[in-house]
C-alpha cells in the first residue's frame, strides 16, 4: 500500500454491521486505521485463538466430503495435514498485478512501476508521467503524482458521442426521428448496448429521455464518451497523463492531462488511439490485479478463465462441483465489510441447511445466465466479478432473501450512492466530508 493511501468510502460504509468504527475522527481514513480496525474486531471477538500465523497453505485437495489441507510454518521443513469439513477461501484478490498487454510497454526504456508497487510520489519529481488506468487507485495515484509535476494538459476523450451530439440526438428521440437500433447499426458514433437498454424500459414506459438520464446512464455505464476537450495554451512542460476511458466531471489539478484509450509506445513516446502522443518519463501501471489460488488442487475443479473469471462460482460464492468450500470477497466495486458479512451469512445458511442450494446443473446455469446478461449489457465478460450499482444492491438482495438474512441497511447503501455522486464531482475534495457530522 502507498504510504498516503486513505479509504475511499467513508468508514461508516465500510464497517461490519456488528462492530462499528469509532465515531470520532475523519470518515476517510488512512490505512493503517483499518488495520488498526481488524485488530480491534478480532481482539472483541477473541478471533486470535482460532488463527495460525505464519503459516504457508500448501495445498488443498477433496475427498469424500473431507478437505486435506497442507500447512507448512514458516520455520518448519515438515508439512502438516490436516481434515476439515468445510473450506471458505479468503486470500483476497491484491496480490498478483494484472499488466495490460500494450505493444512496446515491455521495451520501454524509462521507468514502468505497477500500482502494486508504488509507496510515494518521490520517484516522479520532475518528470513526465503516463498513468495507466483510472480506477479508484490510478485516480489517486495521479492526483498524487501530480503534485511533483510542472504542467498538465487536460483532455476528456473517446471515440463515442460528442455532447453537442447527445444533445441533438436526444431531441431527435424524442420527436421520434431517430430509432435507437437503427443508430446502432448505422455505423456512426452511437450510444453503448447497455445505455440502449436502459432506454428501450423508458421507451416501453412512454417516457420522454432527457439528456441528464443519457449522461448519467453513460457515467454509470463507464462508456467510452467524448465530453469535450481543453487544452493549454502552452505545451512542452513536465506533466502527468492518465489514460481512461471513463466520464469523469469532476476538476483535477491543473497539470494533470486526461486522455483516451492507449494505442501502442515506442521508445519514450506513448501513442493513444485518437491521435495524440506523449513522451513519458515513466509509466504507473493500474490496471488492476489478478486472482490467483496456487494451493488449490486440480481436483477442486476451481479454473480461473482467461477473462479473469473465477468459475465455477455459484453466486460468487459457492464451489458448484464441492459445495462445501466457499470464495469470500471475489468481487470488486463494493463496500467490502458489509459484502463480506454477506457472503459468510449465506454460506453459513446453505452448510447449516437453513437454505437447500439448487441442482448442480441450475447452479451452472445461472452462472451463465449472470454472464449472457452482462454481455446483452454490453459490457465484457472479464467484468463478470464487478459490481457497480445497482447491480451491488440487486445481488444483495437475492442472496439475502435466498439464505433469509437481513440486506446490507438502507443507510449504508444510501451513503455508498452519496460517496459515489460526490467522488464524480468533486475528486479533489469529497474525502474532506464528515459524515459523522
Amino acid at each position: 500500500m502507498y504510504q498516503n493511501l486513505r479509504t475511499n468510502l467513508p468508514k461508516e460504509v465500510m464497517m461490519f454491521p456488528d462492530f462499528p468504527f469509532p465515531e470520532e475522527g475523519p470518515s476517510f481514513i488512512h490505512h493503517t486505521e483499518v488495520l488498526k480496525y481488524l485488530h480491534q474486531y478480532a481482539d472483541y471477538f477473541q478471533l486470535y485463538k482460532y488463527i495460525k500465523f505464519n503459516t504457508e497453505v500448501c495445498k488443498v485437495t477433496p475427498k469424500e466430503n473431507i478437505w486435506t489441507v497442507h500447512l507448512k510454518e514458516n520455520d518448519a521443513n515438515n508439512v502438516e495435514k490436516r481434515n476439515f469439513d468445510f473450506i471458505i477461501v479468503c486470500n483476497g484478490h491484491y496480490s498478483i498485478p494484472h499488466w495490460p498487454m500494450i505493444p512496446g510497454l515491455s521495451e520501454f526504456p524509462g521507468q514502468k512501476l505497477h500500482s502494486h508497487d508504488y509507496r510515494n510520489n518521490s520517484h516522479f519529481e520532475g518528470q513526465e508521467v503516463v498513468v495507466v488506468g483510472a480506477g479508484p487507485s490510478g485516480i489517486d495515484i495521479a492526483i498524487e503524482i501530480a503534485q511533483v509535476a510542472k504542467k498538465l494538459v487536460e483532455v476528456y476523450g473517446e471515440k463515442c458521442m460528442d455532447i453537442k451530439n447527445v444533445r441533438k440526438w436526444c431531441r431527435e428521440f424524442n420527436e421520434g426521428r431517430i430509432n435507437v437500433h437503427d443508430e446502432q447499426r448505422s455505423g456512426r458514433p452511437s450510444l453503448p448496448e447497455s445505455t440502449v437498454a436502459r432506454i428501450d424500459e423508458m421507451v416501453r414506459a412512454n417516457r420522454r429521455i432527457t439528456l441528464e438520464e443519457i449522461e448519467d446512464g453513460l457515467n454509470e455505464d463507464c462508456s467510452h464518451f467524448s465530453v469535450h476537450k481543453i487544452e493549454s495554451e502552452t505545451l512542452g512542460y513536465r506533466k502527468v497523463i492518465l489514460s481512461h476511458n471513463k466520464v469523469l466531471s469532476s476538476p483535477f489539478p491543473s497539470n494533470l492531462y486526461l486522455e483516451s484509450e492507449l494505442d501502442c509506445i515506442k521508445d519514450n513516446v506513448v501513442y493513444f488511439k485518437n491521435g495524440n502522443s506523449h513522451y513519458a518519463d515513466s509509466i504507473l501501471v493500474c490496471t488492476g490485479y489478478q486472482y490467483d489460488f496456487p494451493f488449490l488442487d486440480p481436483s477442486c475443479r476451481i479454473k480461473i478463465r482467461d477473462t479473469n473469471i473465477v468459475w465455477p462460482l455459484y453466486k460468487h460464492i459457492i464451489n458448484v462441483f464441492h459445495p462445501t468450500m466457499a470464495f469470500i470477497g471475489i468481487p470488486s466495486q463494493i463496500p467490502p465489510f458489509p459484502f463480506f458479512y454477506q457472503q459468510i451469512k449465506f454460506f453459513l445458511s446453505a452448510i447449516e441447511e437453513k437454505m437447500i442450494l439448487p441442482q448442480e446443473s441450475e447452479m451452472l446455469q445461472d452462472i451463465d445466465d449472470n454472464i449472457n446478461y452482462l454481455l446483452n449489457s454490453g459490457l465484457p465478460e472479464h467484468h463478470a466479478h464487478k459490481m457497480p450499482s445497482p447491480i451491488l444492491w440487486e445481488y444483495d438482495d437475492d442472496i439475502s432473501k435466498m439464505a433469509s438474512i437481513k440486506p446490507i441497511s438502507q443507510k449504508v447503501r444510501e451513503l455508498y450512492e452519496i460517496t459515489s455522486a460526490l467522488r464524480k464531482k468533486y475528486l479533489l475534495s469529497y474525502k474532506d466530508h464528515n459524515f459523522n457530522e
